[in-house]
């Protein structure tokens, strides 16, 4: 192992841009001595399971092996950081990370790293997205290598799955843009299903979401603003499981494809539609049809007797609801009132 002398300012400056994640990072005065460039050899072992998270490393040169005993976890290449879960997390070290060939890396201190994590957002979107990617349990090995999606630098994972597939996660640097992707064979008719962030209340205006498609298996999906909730969108994905209608419908407003927890203010558990937004809605358009906006009452109809009592100015528990005669009562059973 080499020594751990500390970049100059100067070849910091060189070094850093070469990562991409880190090339518009300001070094401080003094953050310098904090990083250093360290070589090994191959089979070295740079960290071992549970050691304590004093830094991680970004990869310069060569490509490092990670492993749980003798198991391969992952391998990765030049641009990729490691040991930054330990750092962030104050934890010990989960995995062993080795030298597959020649290897050189920046090694940064923890505390130098913290900061950086805090003040610099592509830093912190690229680790949170990876982490979510490539620490999942489905499939095989992992190889995670950095590149160019469409001029843009981005860091992807390669994860190996079942039959001779394969599940590639890209993240843009700099760009809160993940595309995923399985590979094929597909079978079956094409088909898209889009999510705009701004439809719902309350989402952010730019958020959004579209899915791909095959015979009713998501085959890709372009994520817009952020990755919340993509975990199980990613776990069909990795199965190859279709998608029923209701999911379909619930990603079409929400921009996920897992199930609405449960609540008081919960009016359609298909799409996850709310009451607050049922009747902003409304409000926008007191013709406006739930169903074709939002697919809510679409799927198993369970709600539309609380959606149309909202619409004739109601609580779905009928609360607010004004007091009807047995005469108004029997016409509105019959559908003349």
């Amino acid at each position: 192992m080499s020594g751990r002398d500390p970049l100059d300012v100067d070849e910091a400056r060189r070094v850093l841009p070469t990562l991409a994640v880190l090339a518009d990072l300001e070094l401080e005065v003094g953050a310098t001595s904090e990083v250093r460039k360290q070589s090994f050899a191959p089979g070295e072992i740079v960290i071992a399971a549970g050691e304590r998270g004093d830094a991680c490393y970004f990869i310069l040169d060569g490509q490092a092996r990670v492993r749980n005993g003798e198991r391969t976890l992952s391998l990765l290449n030049p641009g990729h950081c490691f040991g930054e879960l330990a750092v962030l997390s104050n934890a010990p070290r989960s995995a062993t990370v080795e030298a597959e060939g020649p290897l050189v890396v920046l090694r940064v201190e923890a505390q130098r790293f913290r900061r950086w994590y805090l003040c610099h957002p592509p830093l912190e979107s690229l680790l949170g997205t990876l982490q979510q990617m490539y620490q999942r349990p489905e499939g095989g090995l992992v190889t995670i290598h950095r590149g160019e999606h469409d001029g843009h630098p981005c860091v992807s994972s390669v994860r190996e799955l079942a039959n001779g597939r394969a599940m590639m996660s890209t993240q843009l640097i700099g760009r809160k843009v993940l595309i995923l992707s399985v590979s094929g064979p597909h079978e079956g008719d094409a088909r898209t299903v889009e999510h705009a962030g701004a439809e719902a209340p309350g989402e952010r205006v730019g958020a959004s979401r579209t899915l791909h498609l095959r015979g009713g298996v998501p085959v890709s999906a372009e994520i817009v603003g952020g990755v919340e909730g993509v975990d199980h969108l990613v776990a069909r994905m990795v199965m190859g499981r279709s998608l029923r209608e209701a999911e379909l419908a619930r990603f079409r407003w929400t921009g996920t494809t897992a199930a609405a927890q449960a609540s008081s203010g919960l009016l359609c558990p298909c799409v996850g539609l709310t009451i607050a937004q049922a009747r902003t809605l409304l409000g926008q358009d007191g013709a406006t049809d739930l169903a074709q906006r939002c697919g809510a009452g679409s799927i198993c109809g369970n709600c539309r007797p609380k959606l149309e009592s909202i619409r004739n100015g109601s609580t779905h528990d009928g609360r607010d609801a004004p007091k009807l005669g047995p005469r108004q009562r029997l016409r509105r059973l019959l559908g003349r009132g």
